[in-house]
């Protein structure tokens, strides 16, 4: 039993054009249009008399237009495509902001009738007669407009360009100021020309990217890192495209002309030159190599390598991941600066003379590995650097989720990261301290203990070798992402061992029987190496994660007992004060007031006293723990904490406020009374 015929509509047309325009077939997608326009209608569109007796359910729109001029782009077909604009106006239809832009993207791309494939006027013609027209060009519509340049090889009229956008969009705040300065006198509303905006230009960012590789592309480095610089003044961040853009150039970046090189790079500069000529040249070679001026042994451009990693210091500031193509290429990068520093004799790219630029292969492959650690502390400094942030992360990770910026799993990025840190020695680059921290962080994500602990013992052992690589040992940063790593993994006793490392300089300095302060830290004598460590809440935060995560896994009542009291132990010995001054065992941080008015922490230790006196109440466990100090019954503890100020209602962060959390709260203030 037969049914009415399904008569496809201008939108389910408009479709199948799309499909033939993706499918770069012009032709297809230009016979569907005449179909549309023929009453008779075709294989693909049925006649008026099926539709009614009206064709205006089929009759082409200014997308079915826009569509077919897409597709003639796609192919480069710049006179085909300025043909379907003739006959959209013989139509009725008017041109708007896509129909210009994509004639615009579509010149010179090929040589036609219509402009050279070199030959970038006839794109500023089509935005002048958009402009005329009354279209309002947008982002989009300057990118292809300066891309179209960079094509040409024309970086002076691409630049021209970007400052044509730059007056407009001034031009066009200016205007919106006056408006709302009338509207807010007359209490009315303005409105916006055809295809304009309410101030300000979408996608913008496109435009600089375009004006960036069209400087960068025709040797302009320099001038395409300005822009770069220059984006945010302007309010528009690089994304991921601009900074790939970027730094592909600039990897590839190096003098415009071979023929201008005054000198070439040898393994060692020549025997004829006197000790000091020898310096001299060695200082020049490596300058040349780190600004780009020059090219190496296998006559491949310098990369410009001081602004790429300007770059990815950008990206990793912003939580902006890398493509695969731009990690290949830098990877290729770093191992070509690793032979030149082989070929120069041994030396780096930051010598004296630019060494606060930091130009080595090191470097290169540390910022890799920082980029691939996004979503949180670099490992690069020895600061503080605490946020609630830093504990939700060490708790999703924990639980088997991931942490905040991260697209792959904990797993994932170590494995990537220490890929790196394997190609880094297999070319013979000596990791800093910075790099170390890196891949310590790396290991601590994914809770991965061993590994820390191999990590840390491999810094003491570079830190005690010396050498002119060599650095004074652990930091703040190694030490405090030790203890992250521990509290991943949710294991006390490895939390403890890695504090007690720490520490130990300081109490090997308390000769005079007082308490300490972590202040006084000036290394262990006879250990080989400095202790950079002023502990910071972070880190003491770690700690106590640590021993309470540890302390919520154990099966057994006795070693519960003992990982919850730990917890409290650190609070008792290292931030709670005490009237006791002759008690030897304390060592207060310099970061005791600061940690006292962390509800986080103070929580996190609340709950272990509260284990620890529920534990001692129900007689499960008999006995003190010799393993133990608390200084002070578990139960005054957990009243002293209850009722600080940080711990009040309104105080508590409520990411931190779980069941467990909340009757801790409870138990405690049914102690005071």
């Amino acid at each position: 039993m037969g049914g009415a015929p399904i008569v496809p509509d201008v939108k389910a047309l408009n479709i199948l054009m799309n499909v033939y325009a993706k499918l770069s077939d012009p032709i297809a997608a230009q016979d569907l249009l005449e179909q549309m326009l023929d009453p008779a209608g075709g294989p693909d569109v049925p006649p008026v008399s099926l539709a009614g007796g009206s064709s205006a359910a089929q009759r082409p729109n200014v997308v079915t237009w826009n569509t077919l001029i897409d597709a003639y782009h796609l192919t480069g077909d710049l006179t085909s495509a300025l043909d379907v604009l003739e006959r959209m106006r013989q139509h009725g239809i008017q041109p708007d902001a896509r129909t210009y832009t994509s004639l615009i993207a579509t010149v010179a791309r090929r040589r036609t009738a219509r402009g050279g494939a070199r030959d970038p006027d006839l794109a500023f013609a089509l935005l002048d007669e958009m402009k005329d027209e009354g279209v309002r060009p947008n982002g989009v519509t300057y990118c292809a407009l300066i891309d179209a340049c960079g094509r040409c090889g024309r970086s002076d009229l691409a630049l021209k360009g970007l400052r044509m956008m730059l007056r407009q969009k001034a031009e066009e705040e200016e205007e919106q100021r006056a408006k709302a300065s009338v509207s807010t006198a007359g209490g009315g509303r303005s409105s916006n020309r055809r295809g304009g905006g309410s101030g300000g230009l979408e996608n913008e960012v496109g435009a600089w990217t375009a004006a960036i590789d069209a400087c960068a592309r025709s040797g302009r480095v320099d001038t395409a890192m300005q822009l770069f610089r220059t984006m945010p003044k302007f309010g528009v961040k690089p994304n991921a495209i601009t900074c790939g853009c970027l730094t592909d150039r600039l990897l590839k970046a190096g003098s415009v002309s071979r023929s201008s090189s005054s000198y070439s790079l040898s393994p060692t500069p020549s025997p004829c030159l006197s000790n000091e000529e020898q310096f001299t040249e060695r200082a020049s070679t490596r300058r040349a190599l780190y600004k780009g001026e020059e090219y190496d042994g296998n006559g491949e451009p310098a990369p410009r390598i001081a602004e790429t990693l300007e770059v990815l210091r950008y990206m990793k500031g912003e939580e902006i991941e890398p493509s695969e193509v731009m990690y290949t290429s830098l990877m290729s990068c770093a191992g070509r600066l690793a032979k030149m520093e082989s070929r120069i004799g041994g030396g780096t790219l930051d010598g004296d003379d630019f060494s606060d630029e930091g130009a080595s292969a090191t470097e290169v492959y540390t910022e890799l590995m920082r980029s691939l650690m996004r979503g949180g502390g670099d490992g690069a400094s020895s600061s503080s650097s605490r946020s609630v942030s830093d504990t939700v992360t060490i708790r999703a990770v924990a639980k088997g989720g991931r942490g905040q910026g991260d697209s792959d799993d904990p797993h994932t990025l170590l494995l990537k990261v220490h890929l790196v840190f394997q190609e880094m020695t297999a070319r013979g680059v000596s990791p800093d301290l910075a790099c170390y921290n890196v891949l310590l962080r790396a290991c601590g994500r994914a809770g991965d203990v061993d590994r820390v602990r191999s990590v840390l013992r491999r810094i003491i052992s570079e830190a005690r070798k010396g050498g002119d690589n060599a650095f004074d040992g652990p930091n703040d940063t190694t030490w405090r992402e030790a203890l992250r790593g521990a509290a991943m993994a949710g294991d006390g006793e490895a939390a403890k061992e890695f504090w007690d490392m720490a520490m130990e300089p300081y109490r090997a300095n308390r000769g005079d029987g007082s308490n300490a302060t972590a202040k006084e830290n000036t290394g262990a004598e006879g250990s080989g190496t400095r202790n950079n460590w002023s502990p910071d809440s972070a880190s003491f935060e770690a700690l106590v994660e640590a021993c309470v995560r540890d302390g919520d896994g154990r099966a057994f009542g006795g070693e519960k007992r003992t990982m919850y009291g730990r917890a409290v132990e650190a609070y008792c010995r290292y931030v709670r004060s005490s009237s006791d001054s002759s008690n030897n065992n304390q060592v207060t941080l310099d970061v005791a007031e600061e940690v006292r008015h962390d509800p986080q922490i103070m929580l996190l230790v609340l709950q272990a006293a509260v284990s620890v006196e529920l534990m001692s109440e129900s007689r499960r466990v008999a006995g003190n723990d010799a393993n133990v100090v608390l200084f002070a019954p578990a139960r005054q503890i957990a009243v002293e904490l209850v009722t600080l100020e940080c711990l009040r209602e309104g105080r508590i962060p409520q990411t931190s406020l779980d069941i467990k959390a909340m009757k801790a709260l409870e138990l405690a203030w049914s102690w005071v009374t």
